[in-house]
Formats: C-alpha cells, structure tokens, sequence
C-alpha cells in the first residue's frame, strides 16, 4: 500500500521545503542522486525536469507517529501528513519540478513499502499478503497549515522529534531500499 498524495501550487513554489524528523534519505535512483544536496527544497519550474524520488525512514514520537510537512517559501502555508510508522514505516519524497503546464507537483508517500517491482518489495518482506477475506487497517492524518504561525507549529514538533538524532543523508541508491 502507498499513498500518493500530490500537493502543488499555490502550496508548492520555489524555494518551498520538506520536512520531517528523519532517520535516513535515500536516493531512489541515479536520477535523484544528481540532486541530493537539496533532496528535501523545491526548485522553479523547469520545463523536461525528470522526477527524483527519495526514501525515508521516518523518526516516530512515543505513539508512533511522524509528522512530514510540506511548507511554502514564505512559511505561511503548509500541509502535513501525519503517519504511523508501525504500519506505514517506508516513506517516498516524490519531486516533479517541471513547467506548471505539465504538473509541477511533489508526493508526500507514506507506504508499507517503497515504490520498488513488487518482486523485489517482496524479496525485502515488505509486500504485505493476506489471506482470501483477510483485511489490514492503515491510519494516517492529514493538516492543512494556514498561517505562518501554523506553519511554525509543525516545524517545531518536527525539531523536537529530530532532537539528538543526526539524519543519514545516502549519496546513492543502495540495497535493500532500492532495486539498484
């Protein structure tokens, strides 16, 4: 399961950042590596831009949630998705930072697993299997930030989380997060 959840503008602009408390960064392919000095800052409109992907490990509060925040440039909007981390513990940062004509969007994802061949999300045990008639039940959160005081607010859960954990920033796509 990955939920796909696309923002764009007016939320999404240059200069615009993710956010979250972060244990580790992946670049999902050779494409995303090129850009993973700014992996987590969005750049202008550029017409023929090739989509980066990046998988995260997400730091979790007592309960088991992580917030992930999408803020404008300005900080005075933004959106999070809240997850749990027990249930949805892959996370992907899709950037697709082309022309607006053609979708100039960015996916926040959290998953059961990353967006990897079935085959190989299998091999890492990541493909959840339930049995005829079985079900499974996910839980995650959505806010929408009005207001640079809002904004301010999610950042700074996401500071405390991050507290005393330095987050690993891979510089390549590597095994068993990837299929490389």
């Amino acid at each position: 399961m990955l939920y796909h959840i696309n923002l764009g503008q007016p939320l999404l602009d240059p200069g615009s950042r993710f956010l979250a408390p972060i244990r580790k960064v992946m670049p999902r392919d050779a494409r995303a590596a090129e850009g993973i000095a700014a992996w987590n800052v969005y750049a202008d409109e550029l017409a023929g831009y090739a989509e980066q992907a990046y998988f995260i490990e997400l730091l979790a509060d007592g309960k088991g949630w992580a917030p992930a925040l999408l803020r404008n440039a300005a900080g005075t909007r933004g959106a999070s998705v809240h997850v749990h981390t027990a249930q949805l513990p892959c996370f992907t940062l899709w950037k697709n930072t082309t022309a607006a004509a053609d979708g100039y969007v960015t996916g926040l994802e959290p998953g059961t697993n990353f967006p990897n061949p079935r085959t190989f999300e299998g091999e890492q045990g990541r493909v959840i299997q339930l049995a005829p008639g079985g079900r499974v039940a996910l839980q995650l959160g959505l806010e929408i930030h009005h207001g640079s005081d809002q904004v301010q607010q999610a950042e700074q859960a996401i500071v405390a989380l991050q507290a005393g954990v330095t987050p690993q920033l891979c510089a390549r796509p590597d095994s068993p997060w990837c299929a490389v």
